[in-house]
């Protein structure tokens, strides 16, 4: 940015990536917390639920998810804010709905509906948050509905809040995740929050909230999974020398820090983009950040499993829990490569409004 100031407001929009004094502190707030409430063993013991319910008081009462919105006047955090917590988060696995009680309690302040919201949370509950529209009576697979109070979701058009009823039964998933089957005649209050086109339009906002903290949490996870791969590398010795000497181990740890660094930098510019800029850029950039975060997910902990041979598909080894994750996280969403019909599409759209004259 030769010859352009320093504005942390607008430095993403520019291609600048370095944070600002708040944001740093915020990254490091919540990187400190997991590391020290979050250890491995905890995930473990957290499966195959995917929740510790001591973890989500603690995160709740620190304001993990209380800032993600406005209440009383008070400022709510940025979606470059919350994409910098969901990597911290995804970094250490933490066995909590933090995603999609943020998406949803976001969609019920825009919609005037933040005291219902607050209310849930100052009692410990979580939020669920369907991320398809479908026709009733129909179910539909929403992440945290195991483990959740109420689902926010979109059944035939119309955006409801749904309440009143133990949460569904779980889905056992390879990604041990709070996963359950959803229909609104299971529980006791239906409450229609929109209907029509407005509806659809504050449900698919939601669920771009939800793609992006889905892929700022696989970044993390895949840093993760790099920063146990390299260590592994160093300690262990093959024919007298760390195999991370070896090309074969190298390169493919240095393809992982490169993707996971431009996941990163994607993730955040598309956060930016989704609250300040052009609607049509920022769904390209979604999609986009969304898929390569996925993939580079799914790279990192390939290459972390072969790094450590034998040890890395064993119980174990860390790296199995950030494989599985890596593949299971997403799939509640549908097929990633979906994503790539969104940005020719975007990309399409863009030409024909440009006469034809881009390439």
């Amino acid at each position: 940015m030769t010859g352009v100031s320093y504005d942390p407001g607008h430095q993403l929009r520019w291609n600048d990536y370095r944070l600002d004094d708040d944001q740093q502190a915020l990254s490091d707030a919540f990187g400190d917390f997991f590391r020290k409430e979050c250890p491995t063993d905890l995930v473990r013991l957290s499966e195959p639920l995917g929740f510790d319910r001591n973890l989500w008081e603690r995160l709740v009462a620190v304001g993990g998810v209380s800032m993600a919105f406005t209440l009383d006047e008070e400022p709510s955090a940025t979606l470059v804010d919350l994409v910098l917590v969901a990597e911290q988060a995804g970094r250490r696995l933490a066995p909590v709905p933090w995603i999609e009680t943020v998406v949803a309690a976001r969609l019920l302040a825009r919609l005037g509906a933040a005291a219902a919201a607050g209310s849930a949370l100052a009692h410990g509950a979580p939020l669920a948050f369907g991320l398809r529209d479908v026709v009733s009576p129909a179910t539909q697979l929403v992440p945290s509905a195991a483990v959740a109070s109420a689902v926010v979701g979109l059944w035939e058009g119309s955006l409801v809040a749904l309440s009143g009823s133990p949460p569904a039964p779980h889905v056992p998933n390879v990604g041990c995740s709070p996963l359950a089957w959803v229909a609104p005649d299971h529980y006791a209050v239906v409450e229609v929050l929109a209907e029509g086109d407005g509806a659809r339009a504050e449900h698919q906002r939601g669920v771009q909230e939800w793609k992006l903290l889905m892929a700022a949490s696989l970044v993390g996870l895949a840093e993760a999974a790099l920063d146990d791969g390299v260590e592994y590398a160093k300690q262990r010795v093959a024919f007298d020398e760390p195999i991370g000497a070896f090309q074969a181990i190298s390169h493919s740890l240095a393809d992982v820090a490169i993707a996971v660094e431009g996941a990163r930098r994607l993730v955040r510019k598309a956060s930016w983009y989704a609250e300040h800029d052009d609607p049509d850029e920022a769904l390209r950039l979604v999609s986009m950040a969304y898929l390569y975060a996925v993939r580079t997910a799914a790279l990192a902990t390939r290459v972390g499993v072969h790094v450590q041979g034998g040890f890395g598909l064993t119980l174990e080894s860390d790296q199995q829990l950030y494989f599985r994750r890596s593949r299971g996280w997403p799939l509640v969403n549908g097929d990633p490569r979906a994503e790539l019909t969104v940005i020719s599409g975007t990309i399409e759209r863009d030409h024909v409004v440009a006469g034809g004259s881009r390439p």
